[in-house]
């Protein structure tokens, strides 16, 4: 609203500029051309008067200009840019103390800015709203990426490979025909379980998170699997032996393969450019508040 009274306060003046300038050189023209007619020196008092005058609305119209556009500044810096400041310094805070697989899992909402970028008639400084709209973007590009779905993937595969060397090709049996749309698999007893455990984020994340506990996990899936052992698990330690989900922990372990994916690096770069992204808006911010602060706000206070 006050964005439409500043350019009709401007559209005014430079009217009044234009009438200005004209009254101005008629004036200069019969400055020095002198005559000693009466009619004329009282064209010449007319037109002083009428300068004066144009002199006294061009002052009083710079003066309100100033005022609404003063006003204008300190309100969208109240009501716009404070909460946009507001809501992405809040964002950088969660964001603090996260682990490279928790960052994955980050969700990103901005219910100010999308208010604000969906308001028609609010004005945003170019740079500004271009980092705004970019970190939008990002932020539907990260959800794109299941990290769950391939976290799954990677560690049932890596518990296939485990057992197949523990047990043998035993009960994994893998049809595949494309063409006639027929895909058919059997897996042993703890790969199921895996799978149906896996099923819930909480585990995936506990697996990746807490590898230590992976020991137990295995343990208890592969405790009543009765199918001996193909391989002799070597003698990690003098005082004890270990059981197969130790050793499955141990020499099969999927972080590495997790974290190389392709697409989990990529969704971690997101990530991070997602928080340079709003890093590089609230510098902008501070630019604006910078000049609002210099030309506003210093003449108010």
């Amino acid at each position: 609203m006050f964005d439409r009274r500043v350019c009709l306060l401007l559209t005014s003046l430079r009217n009044y500029i234009v009438i200005l300038i004209i009254v101005l050189s008629i004036f200069i023209y019969f400055y020095f051309h002198p005559s000693n007619s009466s009619q004329t020196d009282i064209l010449k008092t007319l037109i002083s008067t009428i300068l004066g005058g144009l002199l006294t609305v061009f002052v009083t119209f710079r003066v309100n200009t100033y005022n609404a556009q003063q006003k204008s500044a300190l309100e969208k810096k109240k009501d716009i840019y404070i909460p946009i400041e507001e809501e992405l310094k809040r964002i950088l805070k969660q964001n603090e103390k996260v682990t490279y697989w928790g960052s994955l899992s980050k969700s990103f909402d901005f219910p100010e800015i999308d208010k604000q970028l969906e308001r028609s008639y609010v004005f945003l400084p170019k740079k500004l709203k271009k980092r705004l709209l970019d970190i939008k973007g990002l932020v539907e590009e990260l959800k794109s990426i299941n990290h769950y779905s391939i976290a799954e993937n990677v560690i049932l595969n890596n518990f296939e490979k485990a057992l197949k060397v523990c047990y043998g090709e035993k009960g994994v049996v893998k049809y595949e025909n494309p063409d006639e749309g027929i895909f058919h698999y059997e897996f042993p007893k703890p790969y199921e379980i895996l799978r149906y455990e896996l099923a819930t984020r909480k585990t995936i994340d506990s697996m990746i998170e807490s590898p230590y506990e992976n020991i137990q996990f295995y343990e208890s899936i592969l405790n009543s699997y009765d199918e001996p052992l193909i391989i002799e698990l070597p003698e990690l330690y003098e005082d004890r032996s270990i059981g197969e989900g130790e050793f499955i922990a141990e020499f099969f372990d999927f972080s590495d393969e997790l974290y190389e994916h392709e697409q989990i690096k990529f969704k971690r770069e997101i990530y991070e450019e997602i928080i340079q992204e709003i890093n590089g808006a609230l510098k902008e911010l501070m630019i604006i508040f910078k000049y609002i602060n210099t030309k506003y706000e210093q003449d108010k206070y």
